[in-house]
């Protein structure tokens, strides 16, 4: 990317992240705060109906919803208290009330000395379902090709009733913990669940991986009936497992690179925004906007009188060819980056125009500029901290290679060849590790072998020369 280009970049960054007050989201740290914006936008996307999306001009629909993983204690407290909690209390909200309607008609029937509950015959019934309807209408005076029904009956599914509702209320998945994700994954409305995992120590993620590997390929069987499950992961990682779970990384693993990371930290790129002066922020109802935004979407997908789906007009087309290259670039750095990453901006324009037009609030700007800019910067941010974690693991590697070095060598001298042979290790790690612990006076080097400095310890002050050189 050019000079003038990253400019442009920057300067849309800014004046998004100035709409949506950014700082104050963060309570005074811009990262923290346009992770959490960042978050807002790919949870609405993620609660929305199955097929919402956005439609440029130039492609076809381009679906929202992609899975998120919040590595940090600041991003990962507000992903929780500002996000995951308000969903809670709409899903607690939605099964009180469900729940009261149930008891109130087991209540009525009972007076009534009736054995089953009476429910209203609900919404009228969609284009799909008459589809259906008309095909099993042998001497029906409207004709109609059978094809062409079955391809409208595939279209939506039927309009749901109260007790249907009742039956499969759960958009919010949250567990206890590996054991329980299996169990938890059972009466999911519409069969597109968030799910919710707090990651506490690195063993967790290889307990975890089975599922959320078979989730993130999606689709995921449920049930005998051929149905499946098309989740989004949000992981929060508030005691930095990931950092940690890099030092020992293995297959177990692996399903954490399959996600979009949103970290804290000075990994960098930093974030930027229009402020008053140094150190202040302006107030804002950004927080309040997104539940605004979080009502209106789930009121949306919970509403059995309309089976369609919300797509918004954006144009996006351009900046997603752009987006899709810019990933292919990133791959060497983000292995298998373009497929997790490449519906992110689709994701992201989604859940922003939801908060920038959210009731009761007032209306803001989304461009297909500033979209595209706060993608680069979380894939900067992302691979960033991926090179930083690789580094440190390196490092912890090289140290303990390096030592076992040291003790060997206690036992008497040698060359080069058989100290990397017996190690394990490239000619040239072997030689890089030797000289150091020389530079640190640990070895010496004498008549083509090493041999230890008398009275020389192993010291810790090796790591900061080593990484200093890497």
């Amino acid at each position: 990317m050019s000079t003038n280009e990253n400019q442009q970049d920057r300067r849309a960054l800014k004046n998004l992240l100035t709409s949506f007050n950014a700082t104050w989201l963060g309570e005074g740290d811009i990262n923290a705060g346009t992770n959490l914006l960042v978050v807002n936008a790919v949870t609405l996307s993620n609660l929305s109906r199955t097929g919402c999306g956005i439609q440029p001009s130039k492609l076809n629909r381009m679906k929202a919803g992609c899975s998120l993983l919040v590595s940090g204690a600041l991003s990962s407290s507000h992903a929780v208290n500002d996000v995951v909690i308000e969903v809670g209390i709409r899903q607690n909200n939605l099964t009180a009330q469900l729940r009261r309607l149930i008891g109130d008609k087991l209540a009525d029937a009972k007076k009534k000395g009736q054995r089953t509950i009476e429910f209203p015959s609900g919404p009228e019934a969609n284009g799909s379902e008459n589809a259906l309807f008309n095909l099993e209408q042998k001497d029906s005076l409207i004709h109609c090709e059978p094809q062409e029904q079955w391809a409208e009956a595939l279209k939506f599914p039927p309009n749901p009733r109260i007790d249907d509702l009742a039956a499969r209320p759960k958009m919010l998945v949250t567990v206890k913990g590996p054991k329980d994700l299996d169990k938890q994954l059972y009466g999911l409305h519409g069969n597109r669940p968030l799910v919710v995992i707090g990651l506490n120590e690195p063993t967790e993620v290889s307990a975890y991986a089975d599922t959320c590997n078979a989730l993130l390929n999606g689709p995921y069987p449920v049930g005998e009936d051929g149905e499946t499950v098309m989740g989004n992961l949000l992981v929060t990682d508030s005691g930095s497992a990931l950092a940690r779970v890099a030092l020992q990384a293995d297959d177990k693993s692996a399903w954490l690179g399959r996600m979009v990371w949103l970290v804290d930290g000075t990994v960098g790129p930093d974030a930027v925004e229009n402020v008053p002066d140094e150190g202040k922020f302006e107030a804002s109802d950004t927080g309040a906007r997104f539940g605004e935004a979080l009502s209106a979407v789930l009121g949306k997908r919970l509403d059995n009188h309309n089976a369609g789906t919300q797509v918004h007009d954006f144009e996006l087309g351009e900046a997603q060819i752009r987006w899709v290259a810019y990933l292919k670039e990133m791959d060497g750095r983000l292995p298998g980056i373009t497929r997790t990453a490449r519906g992110l901006l689709a994701t992201l324009a989604f859940g922003l125009i939801e908060l920038a037009q959210a009731p009761n609030c007032k209306r803001l700007t989304v461009t297909p500029e500033g979209v595209e800019a706060l993608g680069r910067w979380i894939i900067q941010r992302m691979a960033n901290a991926r090179g930083e974690m690789l580094h440190t693991a390196d490092l912890e590697r090289h140290m303990k290679i390096a030592q076992k070095i040291f003790f060997n060598l206690g036992k008497g001298g040698m060359g080069n060849r058989d100290i990397y042979r017996q190690a394990s290790i490239s000619a040239d790690l072997c030689r890089e590790l030797l000289w150091n612990m020389k530079a640190d006076g640990m070895l010496r080097y004498n008549e083509q072998k090493w041999e230890h400095v008398e009275g020389a310890v192993f010291s810790d002050s090796l790591r900061n020369r080593l990484a200093l050189e890497g």
